[in-house]
């Protein structure tokens, strides 16, 4: 392996790192984040979101797993927070999997236009909407993680922002929202890589293994700082980095390859 490849496997593995630290703090971030960045990098959509979503099932896992250990939330069988994640799992996994299918139909251009696009309507949604929502539903659950799911698949990002901010917004706890979209989004993850592998999609491992490796070492960082953040400091944290990301993803469409 050349000098060149090793800097490069170590970039992205810095990437990772820092992209999932936010993304295991806040909920958010991970895809929406490192899909912009890697398309910057001269990699292809379809090279980068199966990298994105693979790294993230790993990640996801590790930073649900630290997040149950620190009790910032129960994944115990039985508990609320579980059976939150199978509904965002079980309709996630439908509209992941119809993202994959128009991911590969669809131009590169078009696809990049959505990621832009989604992140920033999502954001300004969110944004507009805080405080004036009613309580989460059993349906109105479903529809967020449709959505959310079929923003993962076609963008490997924007799954997060809908997933935390819909749990914010219907009551729930800042660090119990962080840790179940964690869980929920590395499973998601999963159905649309193996949808990607079954439509022979070519996994790019010198983009996976490094982005794998930095994610999964945030994860105990990550969960350590929802921890030691109080409650009243992390809903506005995390409502302003939802709108961040949505000015970051449009800026990196304005200024990224066409």
């Amino acid at each position: 392996m050349s000098p060149d490849e090793l800097q490069a496997m170590a970039l992205l593995a810095l990437v990772a790192f820092t992209c999932e630290y936010f993304d295991a703090s806040l909920g958010m971030g991970y895809g929406t984040t490192l899909t912009p960045i890697l398309l910057l990098m001269g990699y292809a959509p379809l090279e980068a979101v199966p990298s994105v979503l693979l790294s993230e099932v790993v990640a996801g896992v590790a930073a649900g797993g630290w997040h149950h250990r620190l009790r910032n939330v129960s994944f115990r069988r039985g508990s609320p927070e579980l059976a939150v994640v199978g509904i965002l799992v079980v309709f996630g996994a439908i509209g992941g999997l119809v993202a994959v299918f128009a991911a590969v139909e669809l131009a590169p251009t078009v696809v990049r236009a959505y990621i832009g696009g989604m992140v920033v309507m999502t954001g300004l949604t969110i944004l507009l909407l805080r405080g004036r929502m009613p309580p989460l539903r059993r349906g109105r659950l479903v529809a967020v993680a449709l959505v959310a799911a079929f923003n993962k698949g076609i963008g490997g990002g924007g799954y997060g922002p809908v997933v935390t901010g819909g749990q914010l917004l219907s009551g729930q706890e800042p660090r119990k929202s962080v840790a179940v979209t964690a869980l929920a989004e590395a499973l998601v993850s999963l159905v649309a890589v193996v949808a990607y592998v079954a439509l022979r999609e070519r996994v790019d491992w010198a983009i996976v293994l490094p982005l794998m490796a930095g994610a999964v070492l945030s994860t105990p960082l990550s969960a350590l700082t929802v921890r030691r953040l109080p409650q009243r400091a992390l809903r506005p944290i995390i409502a302003a980095a939802m709108i961040v990301l949505g000015g970051l993803t449009l800026a990196g469409l304005a200024v990224g390859p066409s």
